[in-house]
């Protein structure tokens, strides 16, 4: 039975809140742009002056180089923020850029909580847990599985994480917001990202704010070290944890948060050193409002093809996640939060691009993990609750950890196919349901079985027939299909109503669902 010690202060956990994601786009004075490989004036290093005279005089405002980024893209900045709506029209306007963007600025997605009064129900409630314990029988994650979180840094001090932590990097490319003393570099500890009132512009935060320790936190969750006797246990406790710093004061920008997904991956960035240990699971529990972007689409593209699972937090705001980046991108696994109750937590965003939920804590009780106790610099290090999709989210990352510890050859598709394939239903009369909140709750034991080879015992059908499925291919979340393309899936075969991309006919077969079930194949 692990303890937690008496003397450890319980602190509060502030973070990213409603008001504050509707101001993301508000608050960045920078843009992403891509010319296109074949423009004469293609922004290069060696071209920057030109290039930047270029752009001057294809904008009506003043605008500044900042720094070649991830696929060949290039971050400006617009010091007069008024004119950042009105630069990127004049610059799509240029035939010789492929696209230009916000470089939205990005938020931990915890928000406060108070200390419960037990401790990680999330991991064996009947009702609300991951079906951790008897998971636990199977594996308990391997060393050379990694897991990055990209996030605010850690404690690397900390002795619940020190066994299992990496050397990882610092994205953050402002030496303010990373409060280290210089921009980027290959110290990826969490230097605090508390607040003065006002201090982000437009009046935010309205007051001051306490330093969130939050990577720290989410690092816990995945992968605090087990059987140690002391503090808490993560899910994965033997999986070692890649910390890439993209979060600092004011959040993070979106071109700092790309570069840190491509690092982690073990792909190429523009300035940093080539990573020893490239993850196979990339934890992100972060986000902001918005679409998902050109670039971070492109790099959730290229960091699924180089094999690593993309695992996002949905959002906290209680609004449809398609609105909320990265957790709308294709190709990811987006988290919703379940409370202690099953239910899905009060500020959990929702919706049909949601995949899975997992404990995120709620008004009763939050998530057990590792902290610190100082509310600016680093103090004590501690153990403390939060609550949020953050939460919600390294509790899936740390399980395809473990799927990864049993076979390293899976693919990210499979990873999320398992994950959903075997998650558990909803509690009876639960507010979540397949329509808003995913397949279910994940379900660790369940999931490793299937990686094992042992199938979950398959739902009737409905339809027994006879239909010939020889010539059906088997759905895949990836591809688009059209009104009346026929496919197959666990030995059913389906017919699509309508235009539709990862939503599983498993999950969407109703009346008013995707797709019509046509029986079982012969």
């Amino acid at each position: 039975m692990r303890t937690i010690p008496t003397a450890t202060a319980l602190a509060v956990l502030i973070a990213s809140c409603p008001a504050l994601a509707q101001n993301n786009e508000l608050i960045t004075d920078q843009i992403i742009v891509k010319y296109r490989s074949h423009s004469p004036v293609m922004l290069t290093e060696s071209a920057t002056d030109n290039s930047v005279a270029h752009l001057q005089q294809i904008t009506d405002s003043e605008v500044l180089y900042v720094r070649p980024s991830s696929n060949n893209t290039h971050v400006l900045r617009v010091p007069d923020q008024q004119n950042l709506d009105t630069v990127i029209e004049q610059l799509r306007q240029d035939p010789n850029i492929e696209y230009a963007e916000p470089d939205r600025i990005m938020w931990p997605t915890a928000i406060p909580d108070d200390p419960g009064y037990s401790l990680q129900w999330h991991y064996s409630s009947a009702v609300s847990g991951i079906n951790m314990p008897k998971a636990w029988d199977i594996t308990t994650g391997s060393p050379d599985v990694v897991v990055a979180v990209i996030d605010t840094g850690v404690r690397f001090d900390h002795p619940d994480l020190m066994n299992n932590l990496l050397p990882g990097y610092d994205f953050i490319k402002n030496a303010a917001g990373a409060r280290d003393g210089d921009g980027r570099d290959a110290d990826a500890t969490d230097e605090g990202d508390w607040l003065v009132a006002g201090q982000c512009g437009r009046n935010y935060p309205p007051r001051d704010r306490n330093s969130s320790w939050h990577g720290t936190h989410v690092a816990g969750t995945i992968a605090a070290e087990g059987n140690n006797g002391q503090g808490v246990t993560g899910v994965s406790w033997n999986t070692r944890i890649l910390p890439v710093r993209v979060l600092g004061a004011c959040g993070g920008y979106t071109s700092d948060i790309t570069d840190g997904m491509r690092w982690a991956a073990g792909l190429s960035v523009p300035g940093a050193p080539a990573n020893s240990y490239p993850a196979q699971v990339l934890n992100l529990s972060l986000g902001g409002q918005g679409a998902c972007g050109y670039t971070y689409q492109q790099t959730v593209n290229e960091v699924r093809a180089a094999g690593a699972t993309v695992v996002v937090a949905a959002g906290n705001d209680n609004l449809n996640v398609r609105d909320f980046n990265p957790g709308n991108c294709q190709g990811v696994i987006s988290v919703a939060a379940n409370n202690k109750e099953g239910n899905r937590a009060f500020y959990s965003n929702f919706g049909d691009m949601i995949d899975i939920t997992a404990p995120g804590g709620g008004r009763s009780e939050g998530i057990l993990s590792t902290y610190n106790t100082g509310k600016r610099q680093a103090e004590k290090n501690s153990y403390n609750y939060s609550m949020g999709t953050s939460m919600a989210t390294p509790h899936v990352a740390g399980v395809a950890a473990l799927m990864y510890s049993l076979d390293a050859s899976l693919t990210p598709d499979q990873v999320e196919q398992y994950i959903k394939e075997t998650a558990r239903p909803f509690p009876a009369g639960s507010t979540c349901n397949t329509a808003i909140c995913g397949t279910g709750i994940i379900d660790t034991l369940a999931v490793l079985e299937r990686v094992k080879g042992i199938q979950p015992t398959p739902k009737p059908n409905p339809q027994p027939g006879t239909v010939d499925c020889s010539n059906m291919t088997l759905w895949s979340p990836n591809n688009v299909y059209q009104a009346g393309d026929q496919i197959q899936l666990n030995g059913v075969a389906y017919e699509a109503k309508w235009w539709s991309q990862n939503q599983s006919p498993a999950d969407n077969s109703s009346d008013w669902g995707v797709w019509t079930e046509l029986g079982q194949c012969k």
